[in-house]
C-alpha cells in the first residue's frame, strides 16, 4: 500500500487546485464578458447603420415625392387644365350661335358652371402641389400667399412678422423643404390647436434664416406625446436634415406650440 502524502504536500496542492479552477472560473467570466461587450457593440452598430439607412430611405422617398409632386402639379397645369378650358371656350362659343331654345341654354349652362368648377379644382391642386409662387418668386412670397389663404378659411389665424428683405433662397431645394415644414407645423395646429391663433416670424440676416412659430393652442410635451405627434415631427425633422437646418422644439403642455428654425442660406 503506498504511503499517502504528507499534509505539508496537500494542502499546497488543494490551494493550487482551487487558485486553478478560480482563475478559470475568472477567465469564463471575462470571456463571457468580452462576448457581452462585442454583441452589444455590433447591435449597436447594427442598430446605427439602421437607423442611417431608414433616414436616407426617408430622404430619398421625400426627394422622389417633390419630384412626382412636380411632374403632377404640371401635368395638371399642362395637360388637364388646358384641355378643360379649350372645352370651356367651345361651351361658350356654342352658346353664341346655338338655338335659342330655353331647356338647351340651361343645359350648356350647367356643363358651363361644371368645366368652371372643373378647371378650378385642377388648378387649386397643382398650386397645393407645387406653388407657382413658390417656383417662380420664392419662399418668403410663398409663405405669404400660404398664409393668406389658411386664414381665408377662417380655422385659424396666423399672424405673419415678416423681418426679410430677401424674397428668395439661394437654394431652390431648401425653399421646398422649408415651405413645406410651414405645411406640415401649420396643418398640426389646425388639427390639435382647436381654432388657436399662430404667430410666425421670419428673420433673414447675415444669409441667416430664422423662423419662429409659436401658437397659443393646448400646446404638448414633445417627449410624453412622442407617438401623437411622431410621424409629422419624423417628416418636419427629416426635411430639415436634409438642407442642414437647424431645429428646436420648445412647445410645452398647456403653453402652446414653439418651435425654432435656422437655416444658413448658402449653395
Amino acid at each position: 500500500m503506498e504511503d499517502s502524502l504528507p499534509a505539508d504536500q496537500i494542502f499546497p496542492l488543494i490551494l493550487m487546485g482551487v487558485l486553478i479552477m478560480t482563475a478559470m472560473a475568472l477567465a469564463l467570466i471575462a470571456y463571457f464578458n468580452y462576448s457581452r461587450r462585442r454583441i452589444l457593440q455590433a447591435q449597436q452598430a447594427s442598430q446605427k447603420i439602421e437607423i442611417k439607412y431608414q433616414e436616407e430611405l426617408i430622404q430619398n422617398n421625400i426627394i422622389i415625392q417633390e419630384k412626382e409632386r412636380k411632374r403632377i402639379a404640371e401635368d395638371l397645369h399642362d395637360e388637364i387644365g388646358s384641355k378643360l378650358n379649350v372645352m370651356s371656350l367651345y361651351l361658350h362659343q356654342l352658346k353664341k350661335t346655338g338655338q335659342s331654345i330655353e331647356k338647351f341654354d340651361g343645359i350648356i349652362a350647367d356643363m358651363g358652371e361644371a368645366l368652371d368648377k372643373t378647371i378650378s379644382v385642377s388648378r387649386n391642386i397643382a398650386h397645393e402641389l407645387m406653388p407657382p409662387t413658390l417656383d417662380n418668386f420664392g419662399l418668403i412670397p410663398a409663405i405669404s400667399e400660404l398664409l393668406e389663404s389658411i386664414n381665408a378659411t377662417g380655422q385659424i389665424e396666423i399672424i405673419l412678422q415678416n423681418r426679410s428683405e430677401v424674397k428668395k433662397l439661394k437654394d431652390k431645394w431648401s425653399e421646398i423643404n422649408l415651405y413645406r415644414v410651414l405645411q406640415e407645423i401649420i396643418t398640426n395646429s389646425i388639427k390639435y390647436g382647436k381654432g388657436c391663433s399662430v404667430k410666425l416670424q421670419i428673420d433673414y440676416k447675415d444669409s441667416q434664416l430664422n423662423i419662429e412659430y409659436k401658437d397659443d393652442g393646448p400646446g404638448y410635451d414633445p417627449l410624453a406625446d412622442s407617438n401623437k405627434h411622431g410621424m409629422g415631427l419624423g417628416n418636419i425633422s427629416n426635411r430639415l436634415k436634409m438642407i442642414n437646418a437647424e431645429w428646436t422644439n420648445a412647445s410645452k403642455l398647456k403653453s402652446g406650440t414653439h418651435y425654432l428654425i435656422k437655416y444658413i442660406d448658402q449653395l
